[in-house]
């Protein structure tokens, strides 16, 4: 118990300097017009990211690097393309200007580098020194919690908690991809795409909010993405053998199963007998 308040009190403190970094922009670019401020304060908080997964904890720093191009690592993305498809619904082709569409994938991409590089390079890089799925899960959470501080800037609770729910499932499925592709820069790319409708609508002035019955529905929707990020996790850890290396006694157990299991599938297969023909 102290171990697991140790980790959230730290996880906490981080966040409260991820925010704090993203403020540096201000203060740094306070020359600059408030857009080119909006953009930078994500890439402030990425660098300041990069700069606590590079010095505090030098796991996964192999996620870096660009992905392998090859038919697996395209399989691989089936899922986050099934996760982002809304990001080209009306509200993309029929509100956006040219102008507030660049300046919106702009801000998209700065979100994406900066958050991904906080929770899926660095929480995770902390996390999965005590097991890789305490790593996928524990980041995740981190993540969607990171979305608390929208209700403090006037967002509404149901709408807040919906927000942290469905970011914490995304979390998931982000991690899943950066395992199975060795990459964060998937996770990146997909988080930025899945961001892109909801800046839009917030460049464009535009309302949006949550019932508290539509919590349970969001609660729903976030599954999928948790399946999907588990199984590429799963993925993962069977193909990879320097992502095994650092397995928990936990994560070994879980794969026992799994391999358990394959192999009672496989031993209860029917075999077709075929009938002996009669010579005549």
């Amino acid at each position: 118990m102290k171990k697991f308040l140790g980790i959230s009190v730290f996880l906490a403190l981080v966040g409260v300097m991820a925010i704090v970094s993203m403020n540096l922009s201000d203060w740094v670019m306070f020359w600059a017009p408030n857009k080119v401020r909006d953009i930078s304060s994500e890439v402030f908080q990425g660098s300041f990211a990069l700069l606590l997964w590079r010095y505090l904890t030098r796991r996964g720093l192999r996620y870096l690097k660009l992905p392998a191009f090859n038919w697996r690592n395209l399989l691989f993305l089936l899922p986050a393309i099934s996760q982002v498809y809304w990001a080209f619904d009306s509200v993309f082709y029929k509100t956006s200007t040219p102008k507030h569409l660049v300046y919106s994938i702009l801000v998209v991409l700065g979100i994406g580098f900066g958050e991904e590089m906080l929770c899926r390079g660095f929480a995770y890089g902390y996390l999965s020194r005590f097991g890789i799925f305490v790593g996928v899960i524990g980041s995740s959470v981190f993540f969607g919690l990171m979305h608390i501080t929208n209700a403090i800037f006037g967002q509404s609770i149901s709408s807040t908690i919906a927000q942290i729910i469905n970011a914490a499932g995304m979390g998931v499925l982000a991690c899943g991809l950066m395992l199975a592709m060795k990459s964060i820069w998937p996770a990146v790319v997909m988080h930025a795409i899945n961001d892109l409708p909801m800046t839009i609508m917030e460049v464009k002035k535009m309302k949006f909010g949550v019932s508290p019955m539509e919590i349970l529905g969001t609660t729903a929707w976030a599954m999928i993405p948790v399946i999907f990020g588990l199984l590429l996790t799963l993925v993962a850890l069977i193909r990879d053998t320097e992502l095994r290396a650092g397995t928990s006694k936990f994560d070994l157990q879980v794969l026992k199963l799994l391999e358990r299991m394959g192999k009672r599938i496989i031993s209860e297969e029917p075999k077709l007998e075929l009938p002996s023909s009669k010579l005549s």
